[in-house]
């Protein structure tokens, strides 16, 4: 319990460092921030106590000490030290909008920290790679919060028949979108962005590109937002430029500057 606890306090420590981050801070930003917490650069990455930690562009993966292979591996035991390690976080929990970096990673805890998405999750990745229990925080938690401070309030309820609208594009919208429709309207955010009315939409298309194309709105210097669709939407296209998170992160950024 001793050694949980004293990583515990460690990864806690990062959180209440990056709780008050309103916005993303970028690889170098992240990397100056855990020096100044007490991590230790080791290599491409930083250690504190037996813990590791590595930097993305947009968020940081601190990595306990691996539990072996997965032949030989007591799954049970590992679960119960993630939801321990869970509990000692002491953390809020996630909202149904915040960012899930470990989507498609069944055995998990999600939480937040300020504006960050913290998981906390068991990850099996091959036979041959170590079972391993992860903590990450990436930026995109509590963002309905963060629109209201950069583009104002919600403007109030504009309601959507969704049903109709999955029927003739044969998408079915992310919630992130549904919110800011239902909350904002198409009224331009911040001045920056416009999205198109619902009702407008059509089924997505091919354009050159190896997606499908679902346009969605329009910034004010005229490039046009999509989603891209591979089966499913897999991401953002604004102008030339793509991106691999929704909507509502897409406008915090982009609203804040980053």
């Amino acid at each position: 319990m001793t050694g949980m606890r004293q990583r515990a306090e460690l990864v806690a420590d990062l959180a209440r460092c990056l709780a008050p981050v309103a916005d993303p801070l970028g690889r170098d930003g992240l990397r100056t921030l855990l020096a100044a917490a007490g991590w230790e650069p080791a290599g491409e990455g930083f250690t504190a106590g037996d813990l590791s930690a590595w930097v993305d562009d947009d968020g940081i993966r601190v990595d306990l000490p691996h539990y072996g292979l997965p032949a030989e591996a007591d799954f049970a035991a590992i679960e119960t030290a993630m939801k321990e390690l869970a509990e000692l976080l002491d953390l809020p929990p996630a909202g149904p909008l915040d960012r899930d970096e470990r989507e498609y990673h069944p055995v998990k805890v999600r939480l937040r920290a300020g504006h960050w998405a913290v998981v906390v999750a068991v990850l099996s990745e091959g036979d041959d790679l170590p079972v391993i229990v992860e903590v990450s925080f990436f930026y995109g938690a509590d963002l309905p919060v963060r629109l209201a401070d950069l583009a104002g309030p919600p403007l109030g309820w504009f309601p959507v028949d969704w049903a109709e609208v999955t029927d003739r594009t044969g998408v079915e919208m992310p919630e992130d979108y549904r919110w800011v429709l239902e909350n904002y309207g198409t009224e331009p955010l911040g001045g920056r962005v416009a999205l198109y009315e619902p009702d407008t939409l059509g089924k997505p298309v091919y354009e050159g590109t190896r997606y499908q194309l679902l346009p969605i709105g329009v910034t004010a210097g005229g490039e046009e937002i999509a989603y891209l669709l591979d089966w499913e939407i897999t991401g953002l296209r604004a102008g030339d430029r793509e991106y691999d998170t929704g909507l509502l992160h897409h406008l915090v950024v982009t609203l804040a500057g980053r």
